[in-house]
């Protein structure tokens, strides 16, 4: 999901990614704080790391500053056959968590990752400088203890994808 903001104005305080399975109910999935100014086109977007099969609906909630001020953009859809773009495997995982980019990635060369536990912890914050035309990477887990974990994956400075991984030594 991408979308551009013109003329961001000091009145924003947060951009909230909403996805509904029917169109009309919307959970929020990500949260962005603005970072534009006026006078330029900011872009921001956001891969759903875990959409449901199928067709899903998507909308930018904008929130500004005072009471009940919300504004929404226009709805959009997108069908879903199972991929995001990003395998991570194996989960569960012991000492190593493997991320694979689709081509999709291929002019991409940073990548940041974070390991947040479930209490909101960042347990792990790590850039990677991927040489062109790698597809894959590792991720150290052997230090981290069993449980739960939310891995964050930001490619460059759009795109921000969250899976669920579990650390099982």
């Amino acid at each position: 999901m991408h979308w551009e903001v013109l003329n961001e104005d000091n009145k924003t305080i947060r951009y909230e990614l909403e996805r509904s399975l029917d169109g009309q109910f919307f959970t929020p999935i990500a949260s962005y704080a603005p970072k534009g100014k006026p006078d330029e086109v900011t872009r921001y977007g956001h891969l759903d790391g875990s959409p449901f099969l199928g067709k899903n609906y998507y909308r930018v909630k904008i929130v500004k500053e005072g009471r009940g001020l919300i504004e929404y953009s226009n709805i959009v859809s997108a069908n879903w056959e199972g991929t995001s773009g990003i395998s991570i495997y194996p989960n569960p995982a012991d000492d190593q968590i493997y991320v694979a980019f689709s081509d999709d990635f291929a002019a991409t060369k940073q990548v940041s990752v974070r390991m947040i536990n479930v209490v909101g912890v960042v347990v792990g914050n790590q850039t990677y400088h991927l040489p062109a035309g790698q597809r894959m990477m590792s991720i150290d887990t052997k230090n981290l203890q069993q449980g739960l974990y939310f891995l964050e994956i930001q490619i460059g400075d759009v795109e921000k994808i969250v899976h669920k991984v579990v650390i099982k030594h």
